[in-house]
């Protein structure tokens, strides 16, 4: 155990940015946390797009017609099919490669150094406040954070590190 206590969001990527946003994530950067603290961000284009095509289907769930759930189900297996091969187009043009179909994510965690194996009332209480903290920033930002939780944490491991054939994490 490295004596640390973490947390972590699942965040939506930016599309642009301004003065106002780097003032925000630098203020967020040089904020006044414990000694050894740890912040990493990282982007991933992720090719678990299940959770959006679940989204998809609940949006239609009241539409109960045959054929809008079998145009839905075959929209979702063709996109979920091109996580794994890239989407290619072919007309009178010519060959088109429109690259894989991805979920691009954006992640940040927080390790706070504590002084024992398990923390204490008080660095619990400190951990939460920080984490509220980068959240409201991340709020702020536009980032639209969702806590990590250990699920979903090791769901976003699972399809960073396991890129095989038939990974779990595209059965769950």
């Amino acid at each position: 155990d490295d004596q640390t206590l973490g947390f972590g969001f699942i965040c939506q990527p930016l599309n642009g940015g301004n003065a106002k946003i780097e003032q925000q994530i630098n203020a967020l950067l040089n904020e006044n946390y414990p000694p050894d603290t740890q912040m990493q961000v990282a982007s991933f284009r992720s090719p678990d797009i299940d959770l959006e095509m679940a989204h998809m289907k609940s949006l239609r769930e009241n539409f109960t017609h045959s054929l809008y759930e079998e145009f839905i189900n075959k929209r979702s297996d063709y996109l979920k099919k091109h996580t794994r091969a890239p989407m290619v187009l072919q007309d009178k043009s010519g060959q088109y490669n429109l690259g894989n179909v991805h979920d691009l994510k954006v992640f940040i965690t927080v390790k706070i150094p504590i002084s024992s194996r398990h923390p204490s009332q008080k660095e619990y209480k400190e951990a939460r406040v920080i984490q509220a903290r980068v959240k409201t920033t991340l709020d702020n930002v536009k980032l639209y954070p969702n806590p990590l939780t250990a699920e979903n944490w090791v769901r976003l491991m699972n399809s960073i590190f396991n890129w095989g054939q038939h990974p779990s994490w595209r059965n769950n």
